[in-house]
Formats: structure tokens, sequence, C-alpha cells
């Protein structure tokens, strides 16, 4: 598996658990980045949020075995973790293994079981391990437990210990549907349940090359450096009680590789494919007025010689129409790309310079087609004149989309900051109104 299939895989995963859960992309791509990374999810949510349907509609989209545990206090740690029984036929002791040994487990309201209970999941969901009477059993993986709690029903629950909450990945809340994914929550939900029908889009086997592969993302050395600054400070701040831990530091990084890997699929292709169509059309100017300058060049050091036979000017030429070439080909690819980009960002200076760009070439263009229309007489005269007016509109129209490439790029890091900066502030406006 690469990159982009991981990236097609998200977005078949997305799509598919969003027939189920509508409106939640955000939330089921941070869920989708735990999976990757090895996770566990918390989703803490007042009652009919969806919570247990989100957890559900992951399970059927994955082709891994899934179970469901509805924790409550009679709950006991053996029908998690498995016992050992007496198997009479045989004349030993059996071990029958609990809900845990599975692929993707649901803890339902796992606050409304004992602290003992709860305890039981400490060891697999950090070691991959189960410990029963002393015998060490292994977790198949992958491994993922999605847990859900109601946090405004405080009577008959038991608070879940910093131990365990340090060990889940996220804490994620659904929170209430907008007006119109309500409206077409109704219209899904009217005849059938879609959760019912939902076909699995990825095998087990997909599910670990994901994990693998998110795990082989570099991180530098300034990233590093930065999530442990942000983990130093949060220990050390006066309004936080308790700082980040070491495992909170392991698991931002692994966050952040997950997120560099699936990234936004069509950002990091377009920004590629635009680099190789830049690439290609800075090449292909090169090689172009290279030769049409040797061309001159050489006709002007021999005006009394026919150099068309001549073994270098062949060269030369076939340089330039190379060049031409893949002129041509980036220019008709680039050009719908940067447009489609410059639109993106309001009031783009790359969109004015783009133009700039296109009216450089038509002038370029126009003057290669005045060619024929020279004066005979007049060409040596002429031949100069138009030479350097030609070249000036390349120049133009190269400097122009130089220009527009570099806007481009610094214009879309600021409107990615923009629009980062106003999803933070509409989540701190959504706590606040919460609390």
């Amino acid at each position: 598996m690469n990159m982009t299939q991981l990236q097609q895989l998200t977005q078949d995963l997305k799509g598919n658990i969003g027939k189920a859960i509508m409106g939640k992309d955000e939330q089921i791509e941070k869920i989708l980045l735990a999976l990757y990374s090895g996770g566990h999810i918390l989703l803490e949510d007042i009652p009919g949020t969806g919570k247990t349907t989100m957890a559900k509609a992951l399970a059927r989209s994955l082709d891994c075995q899934f179970k469901r545990v509805q924790f409550t206090p009679d709950l006991l740690p053996s029908e998690v973790t498995g016992i050992n029984f007496y198997n009479q036929k045989e004349q030993q002791f059996q071990f029958k293994p609990g809900a845990i040994f599975t692929n993707i487990l649901l803890a339902d309201e796992i606050n409304r079981a004992t602290p003992r209970t709860q305890s039981s999941l400490l060891e697999c969901m950090e070691e991959r391990q189960c410990s029963v009477d002393g015998v060490t059993y292994q977790m198949e993986s992958p491994f993922l437990v999605i847990a859900t709690q109601n946090p405004v029903e405080i009577q008959g629950t038991f608070p879940l210990p910093e131990a365990q909450l340090d060990r889940f990945f996220m804490k994620l809340s659904l929170g209430y549907p907008g007006a119109e994914q309500e409206k077409t929550m109704l219209t899904a939900y009217r005849a059938e349940n879609p959760l019912a029908a939902l076909e699995p889009v990825c095998s087990k086997e997909q599910v670990l090359e994901a994990q693998q592969l998110v795990s082989s993302v570099k991180v530098g050395d300034a990233v590093a450096g930065y999530m442990v600054a942000l983990a130093e400070k949060s220990r050390s701040h006066e309004k936080i009680r308790l700082g980040i831990s070491p495992r909170g530091v392991m698991a931002l990084m692994r966050a952040s590789q997950a997120k560099a890997a699936i990234g936004s699929p069509r950002g990091m292709e377009r920004h590629r494919t635009g680099s190789w169509m830049f690439i290609s059309w800075t090449v292909g100017v090169v090689l172009h007025l290279t030769a049409v300058v040797g061309i001159l060049v050489l006709f002007a050091l021999h005006p009394e010689k026919d150099l068309n036979d001549l073994f270098l000017v062949r060269v030369l030429n076939a340089a330039s129409w190379l060049g031409r070439g893949l002129i041509y080909i980036a220019g008709v690819l680039f050009f719908p790309y940067a447009f489609s980009l410059a639109n993106i960002v309001p009031e783009s200076r790359s969109y004015s310079a783009l133009e700039s760009s296109v009216y450089g070439l038509g002038a370029y263009i126009l003057s290669l087609m005045s060619l024929p229309f020279l004066v005979t007489a007049d060409i040596e005269a002429m031949g100069w004149i138009w030479i350097t007016v030609t070249m000036g509109f390349y120049f133009w129209f190269l400097i122009s989309l130089l220009c527009a490439y570099r806007f481009l790029a610094s214009d879309l890091r600021k409107y990615v900051k923009r629009e980062e900066r106003r999803e933070m502030e509409e989540h701190r406006e959504m706590e606040e109104h919460r609390e």
C-alpha cells in the first residue's frame, strides 16, 4: 500500500460510515486517525447523538471481528477478559476467551461499570495482551477499543481514573447535527436503517498495511522538538492540573504521522502534480530558449553559409521542438490547475500574476504569427527587432508565471493557517457553549 491508496481507502471509509452518520466527517476522520495509529477512542456526549451508531458503522465498514459489551454495575471482569472453567468431559481446565478477544471492541457506557471491571481493560489497551490466572494471551491485530460514556448522568456511574483516560488515544464529542444534516438523517432513516445495509470496504490486511505505512512517516527534528516543548509547557502551566504524559506525546506524534499520511488527498496530489508540471514547463523553456539562441548565434557568425544540414543545428532544432512540446503539454495542464487553486484563495495575488502570464503568452504567440507578414526587403532590419520583442514577451510570460507560482504557494499556506485558526475558534466556542 502507498500513500495514494491509503488516501483513497480513507475516502472510501469516510463515505461508507457517512451513510449512517451524517455531517460528522471531521469526527470520522479523527477515528480513522486513531485506527491507523493503533490507538483507542473515548466517545463522550449526551445520549442520542450517535455514539454507538458511529462505532457500529466503523465496525461494519471493516472486515474485522466486532464485539459489543454493555457495561453495567454487575458486569464482572471475567466477562471482559475471559475465564478458566473446569471441563468435566476433558477432566481439565480450559480457557474461555472474553469479549476483548476481537479486533474492534465497543465498550458501551463504560463509566457504568465498577472500577474493578474498568481496570480489566488496562492491560489489553496498552500492552495488547491479557493475563488470566497467570497466563498471558496476546491480542489479535488490529485491536481497537471504542468506549462511550454519557457526561450528564452521574448517578450510578464511576468516573474513569486518569490511568485509564491516559490510555485512550482521543476523546471525541459528536455534538448535535446541523439542520440540513438532521433533515438528511430523517430522510435516510425514514424507510430503513442505513446502518444495516453497510458493507465492508476495508479488509483486516488493509488496516494492518495502513498502520505500517503510517508508522513509516518521517517526523522531523523540528516537529519532534515542538511536540516536546508543547508537553513541557502543559506540565508547568498554572491552569492545567495534569500535563501531557510521555504516552500522550507519543500519541500526538502518531496522530501527526497519520494526518500527514492521509493529508488532504486533493491538496497533496494537486500540489505534487503542479510541481511536476511546473518543472516540466521550466525544462521546456530552458531547452527551447537555449536552442533558439544557439541557432541565432550560429547563423549570425556564419551568415554566408547554409548551416541547415549541420549536425549541431539539427540537435538544436530537436531540442527546440522537445522544449516546445514540454511547454505546450505542461501549459495545457498547468493553467487550469493553477487557476483552480488560485480561485480557492480569496483576493489572491497569484490570480493577477496568472492573468498577466496569459497575456504574455498571448502576446508571444501573436508575435510568432506575425513573422510571415514581415516585409522581405526589410527582413534583416526587422529580424532583430522581431526577435527582441518576441523574447521580451516570452520573458514576460516566464516571470509572470514564476511570480504566480510563488504567490500561489504563499497564499495557500496563509489560507490553510487561517482556516485552522477558524476551526480552533469554532471548537473553543463549542466547548464554552457545552460548559
